[in-house]
């Protein structure tokens, strides 16, 4: 996020990883880890 923030795209980027969380079962990588940080 940082670097997102560096290249002012941050909503884009939290954008794309609210949509992995959601494609992904649940329990998931993504979901479990990155959701957790970002607080999706």
């Amino acid at each position: 996020m940082k670097a997102a923030e560096r290249n002012g795209c941050v909503a884009e980027t939290r954008e794309r990883v609210k949509n992995l969380v959601a494609g992904e079962a649940p329990g998931g990588f993504v979901a479990r880890i990155l959701g957790r940080e970002l607080g999706l």
